[in-house]
């Protein structure tokens, strides 16, 4: 029975890994999620420098939804996402973006399709913590310790298992043990 309650945890934290995945995989790699790292103060007082902040596509947005964006560079290439409140516009002629702080909207409108997801998540000050795990060294630190987390977990998990084929009583073919007879006084 004990077995049978270890495969059934086993089984249940691998599906909440892929919920978690699935939930948070980056549009990068064909997910829905976007990460964005807050920088600078016009969505103050509700998100800081420093902030995590997840957003999902849904592909409909509404005037008051915080939505990150794509900003174009000088050549035309997409490059850095910013996080704004939508204050009006629609999908067809654009939307109009400001920064929770500001009085005034950002310059222009702001295409659909360069909207990359509503914010759906804010984790205080974990986009600093994610800064520094981009450095490379920190970077592959972490992932060397993360496969020897799982190798040693999955290693406990298949040793601590009991091996049922050595317990002569399980076998039909083993012999039984002769019966002694008493000794002669």
């Amino acid at each position: 029975m004990l077995r049978v309650a270890r495969v059934f945890a086993a089984v249940l934290a691998g599906l909440l890994a892929l919920g978690v995945v699935v939930v948070a995989w980056p549009q990068a790699f064909g997910g829905r999620a976007s990460w964005t790292v807050v920088s600078g103060t016009s969505m103050e007082p509700r998100l800081h420098t420093g902030d995590l902040v997840l957003a999902w596509d849904t592909g409909a947005w509404d005037v008051g939804d915080t939505v990150v964006y794509g900003t174009v560079s000088n050549d035309g290439r997409m490059s850095a996402n910013t996080i704004h409140r939508i204050v009006g516009g629609d999908p067809s002629s654009g939307w109009e973006l400001r920064g929770d702080n500001k009085t005034e909207a950002d310059p222009g409108t702001i295409a659909d399709s360069r909207v990359v997801g509503e914010e759906v998540l804010a984790i205080p000050r974990a986009g600093m913590l994610l800064m520094g795990v981009r450095q490379p060294l920190v970077l592959a630190a972490l992932l060397a310790g993360a496969l020897a987390l799982i190798i040693a977990g999955a290693t406990y998990l298949l040793l601590s298992i009991p091996d049922d084929t050595d317990d002569p009583d399980d076998d039909p073919n083993a012999e039984l043990p002769a019966e002694e007879a008493p000794t002669p006084a």
